[in-house]
């Protein structure tokens, strides 16, 4: 079913799918191996909609979700600074963060002996959480387009699971999909945004939502930017949408001029 699929871009970056890949496939598809082929292809093809950032930030944001099934600090403190290094500068991006070290040795501490002692054994939502933070930590681990192939689920799926008495469930997966259209918004209706839109008022509500990592704001900022005559309707059908929204956000992005 998926030999032989591909997207060119044409001017502009409007893409051109492949049959199995459309812009139906996109907003309403919930199969995360689908969806991630579909990404990989687009990264393959040099969209810029795709960036180390945004996939680092809906990995953060998968990761918030379970945050609180957490129960090492180790683990809690890796989703902060994977989220900081993501908008860090350009020559720190895509980095392995110093705390790798540490997650690496924790889970060196547990497991089956390769020698005597025996190692004390590891529970399964520990062991998940840890590895969930070693995959943020180690941005490295993976070239972007495999990386953006296996986002979705992965091991925030796997926490969620084990944590819900359920290791193989993809129910998580299910809550993901709105993080993702948040972020990357929609690559078959690339959105040029206008100078004029970005007035004071607008840049202001939007980077106080970033930094305070709060979003509530958003329908005021569609009235913000309906003031500067944005007449753009998928921009503003997004801020008065039900979200959610986090940090990546697509339409937050292009008040910023983030990417």
């Amino acid at each position: 079913m998926f030999g032989g699929f591909g997207v060119r871009v044409v001017a502009k970056e409007k893409w051109i799918p492949a049959d199995w890949f459309t812009e139906e496939v996109w907003l309403t598809s919930t199969d995360a191996f689908s969806i991630g082929q579909g990404l990989q292809s687009l990264v393959r093809e040099g969209c810029s909609l795709i960036s180390l950032r945004k996939v680092s930030l809906f990995e953060v944001a998968c990761a918030r979700r379970v945050a609180h099934l957490l129960s090492s600090e180790l683990s809690r403190r890796t989703i902060d600074l994977a989220e900081a290094a993501a908008d860090a500068p350009r020559e720190l991006a895509g980095v392995d963060l110093p705390i790798y070290a540490e997650i690496y040795e924790e889970l060196k501490r547990y497991g089956p002996p390769p020698e005597c002692p025996p190692k004390p054994p590891l529970d399964p939502l520990i062991e998940a959480g840890l590895e969930l933070a070693a995959n943020l930590a180690e941005p490295t681990r993976f070239d972007l387009d495999q990386r953006v192939r296996e986002m979705i689920g992965g091991w925030s799926e796997t926490v969620a699971g084990i944590a819900a008495g359920r290791p193989y469930s993809p129910a998580e997966v299910a809550s993901e999909f709105p993080l993702l259209h948040d972020i990357f918004g929609n690559p078959f209706r690339p959105v040029v945004f206008a100078t004029a839109w970005r007035t004071e008022a607008v840049v202001a509500l939007a980077r106080g939502m970033y930094e305070a990592r709060d979003f509530t704001q958003m329908p005021v900022l569609a009235d913000a930017l309906d003031d500067a005559d944005c007449t753009d309707p998928d921009i503003l059908a997004h801020c008065r949408g039900a979200g959610p929204h986090v940090r990546g956000c697509w339409v937050v992005d292009l008040v910023l001029g983030k990417g």
